[in-house]
């Protein structure tokens, strides 16, 4: 007799998670860390000066 389908992929997936998961996890920190290094706000630039326009005579 075969198995149910649900229960298969059910077992499956347990099986999956149980051995992927903590890449995954890994995986997915490090996406949202990069989202939201993109959904920040810009820094205020730094204002940098010049040599040559400081010694202007």
């Amino acid at each position: 007799m075969a198995a149910d389908p649900k229960e298969e992929l059910i077992e499956g997936l347990k099986h999956c998670l149980w051995f992927r998961g903590p890449v995954l996890m890994d995986h997915l920190m490090t996406l949202r860390h990069d989202v939201n290094q993109l959904n920040a706000p810009p820094r205020p630039a730094t204002k940098r000066v010049d040599d040559e326009d400081s010694f202007n005579p």
